[in-house]
């Protein structure tokens, strides 16, 4: 395809396409497996790993989508939010998030955080103004600003 921009409709119809060889199908094939040759292979496919077939197809179409280099997917909300998290603090870092985030993820930043070695301060935050800003975070603070939820509207 050539290099002018395209459209939602064309990337979500070609980009991430996987090739049919053996049977030639006009649309990418669904691989129902979860388990894969480890033997004599170049990539070695797992789930979790982020690499099936279906999961690279998928994260190449959303990237295409939202314009960005790669995109990772997950089974759930928490997924992404914890693995967001975990991949950037670190030990002494300090967290600000808004109060009215979602409940999971609030149990995660609160209650677990800490053990790891991040301490939370929390934002209160109405009508997407802040009411009361916490006392200024140490140097190298991480700040996170959850997406739209029930309880962050």
């Amino acid at each position: 395809m050539d290099k002018k921009a395209k459209g939602v409709n064309t990337i979500c119809t070609h980009i991430g396409e996987l090739e049919d060889k053996t049977f030639k199908g006009a649309i990418s094939p669904l691989y129902m497996s979860t388990s894969y040759d480890y033997e004599d292979v170049d990539i070695k496919r797992y789930p979790r790993y982020f690499n099936t077939p279906n999961q690279e197809a998928l994260c190449r179409k959303i990237a295409a989508l939202e314009h960005t280099e790669a995109a990772l997917i997950f089974g759930s909300g928490m997924a992404a939010v914890s693995t967001a998290l975990l991949a950037f603090l670190n030990k002494g870092d300090h967290l600000v998030v808004p109060r009215q985030i979602y409940g999971g993820a609030y149990n995660l930043i609160v209650e677990e955080f800490p053990s790891m070695g991040s301490s939370t301060r929390l934002l209160i935050v109405r009508n997407g103004r802040h009411l009361k800003m916490p006392s200024s975070p140490t140097p190298g603070c991480s700040i996170w600003k959850p997406l739209r939820t029930p309880y962050s509207p």
